[in-house]
């Protein structure tokens, strides 16, 4: 059995566990239908062995049903299920841990937080917009449960939330919903500004990891936790301090778990580059950790010909991951060739990552003019392929040619292209392979030199990269070993 089969495996069983978990939760808090029928579990518990998202999904879907002939303001809150509804068949994890987090709010705040702060951790797998308005949803169906739960009247503060009571229980269903958003969104507990905050930190958790990495999720968190504290503060009631601290505690421990679980398991190695490719083993490490980490920008630098975009195309399937093809770009690598020349290079980045890439992997022999191109953007990461030397040439001309050659004129061959890309190297083989005599070899060297037929290093271009990569600011990787 393969790694992905296993994955796939793994995953239906968690999407399998986390509906048997809510649904407990479910019946422990008595949200929504007390007595769901076990056809109906069962029927959701099959949709997740389908595919992981079908079953939150499903679930999501059932509770809002059972809640809009509540009418009311209850019916709210059965739209507010109905987008992590339709957003759970991608992000079933974050459809179910706010579903986890909105059942355990009021009840116990400490499972609310712990389901909170791994939200916020899982949404670096979403896109901002996505981000956003599960964050900003949660605000509003956290706030209005709340509400139903205090004495009429009051306003309360639960965990992250402040929300004032549902009044006027006499009163037509329309009257109290615009009563209820009136008090809330306009009044005291300022729904307007929570909802924001929520929106702003879970769009900042996925655009951090562009920024500050790792601290994006606990930072997010930490951020709606002092906005909650002080709303609540200001209405002079008793705010929960524990949910200052514990909640971001909490975010930055689901933040550094990964990394050293990472270690551990086999699954991640990173696999060997092909033969041709062997003498970039440092880029192709580079580049495989990258894309596998999830960044979202990146550039991929070195002289033309030196195998860049073969690079790029060996790790992204050698990872599992998919190149975008025909403008479809959701969840896949978007591969930008000769970056340099495209026209709003930003502009593309940009509504690429909008509509669902994973990764924008800019090729460029002129580095420096795609980083001036990107100013509105944070380039954090680059792969350097540097050109083949000595050593590398020699592997590279005996996997192309074989016994066609002697170890000593092979020797020879590979010193005397010292300026040939890998891309030159190639085309030379061909020449030899094609019938070129031994003898002649160092001659169709010179040729290729003085005709301008194979693509070969100037000294131009290494200045030009040279000098980029002594003054990239960020973390430049993938010299070669």
């Amino acid at each position: 059995m393969n790694v992905q089969w296993k994955l796939s495996i793994a995953e239906r069983l968690a999407s399998l566990a986390s509906v048997a978990a809510l649904s407990a939760l479910w019946k422990l808090w008595g949200f929504g239908p007390t007595n769901p029928a076990a056809g109906e579990l069962a029927i959701v518990c099959a949709l997740s062995l389908a595919h992981p998202g079908l079953g939150p999904a499903a679930l999501l879907a059932y509770l809002s049903l059972s809640l809009a002939p509540s009418s009311g303001v209850w019916l709210v809150l059965a739209l507010t299920l109905a987008l992590p509804a339709a957003m759970a068949f991608r992000f079933w994890l974050q459809a179910a841990l706010w579903l986890a987090a909105l059942l355990a709010v009021h009840r116990a705040n400490a499972v609310s937080y712990v389901a909170l702060a791994a939200l916020a951790r899982s949404l670096q797998q979403a896109t901002p917009s996505a981000a956003a308005a599960l964050m900003a949803f949660y605000a509003l169906a956290a706030n209005l449960k709340l509400a139903a739960s205090l004495p009429p009247g009051t306003i309360g503060c639960s965990g992250l939330v402040v929300a004032a009571a549902l009044t006027g229980e006499g009163e037509r269903p329309l009257e109290l919903i615009g009563e209820w958003f009136r008090l809330n969104f306009l009044g005291a507990p300022r729904l307007l500004f929570q909802a924001a905050v929520y929106a702003v930190s879970g769009a900042a958790v996925v655009k951090g990891s562009l920024v500050v990495g790792r601290a994006a999720a606990p930072l997010s968190v930490a951020a709606v936790s002092l906005a909650q504290y002080a709303v609540a503060a200001r209405l002079g009631l008793n705010p929960d301090l524990a949910s200052v601290v514990t909640a971001p505690l909490m975010t930055a421990l689901f933040s550094l778990a990964p990394r050293s679980l990472r270690l551990k398991r086999e699954s991640l190695r990173i696999p060997e580059p092909p033969p041709l490719l062997e003498h970039l083993n440092a880029a192709w490490i580079a580049l495989y950790r990258l894309l596998k980490r999830g960044e979202r920008v990146l550039l991929v630098c070195g002289p033309r010909g030196c195998g860049k975009t073969a690079l790029i195309a060996e790790v992204c399937a050698a990872s599992g991951l998919e190149l975008a093809r025909d403008g479809d770009f959701r969840g896949k690598i978007v591969h930008v060739e000769n970056a340099e020349n495209v026209a709003d290079l930003e502009g593309f980045v940009k509504r690429a990552l909008r509509m669902g890439a994973r990764c924008v992997v800019l090729e460029t022999s002129r580095p420096a003019v795609v980083a001036r191109k990107l100013k509105g953007l944070s380039l954090r990461k680059a792969v350097y392929v540097p050109p083949p030397d000595q050593a590398a040439r020699a592997r590279i001309l005996q996997l192309l040619l074989g016994t066609k050659l002697d170890r000593q004129r092979l020797l020879e061959l590979a010193s005397a292209t010292e300026d040939f890309s890998l891309r030159a190297l190639i085309h030379l083989a061909e020449c030899i392979r094609g019938g070129c005599t031994v003898e002649d070899t160092l001659q169709v060297v010179n040729s290729f030199r003085s005709s301008g037929v194979a693509p070969l290093l100037t000294e131009e271009e290494l200045k030009e990269i040279q000098e980029f990569t002594c003054s990239f600011k960020g973390l430049l990787m993938g010299f070669a070993a």
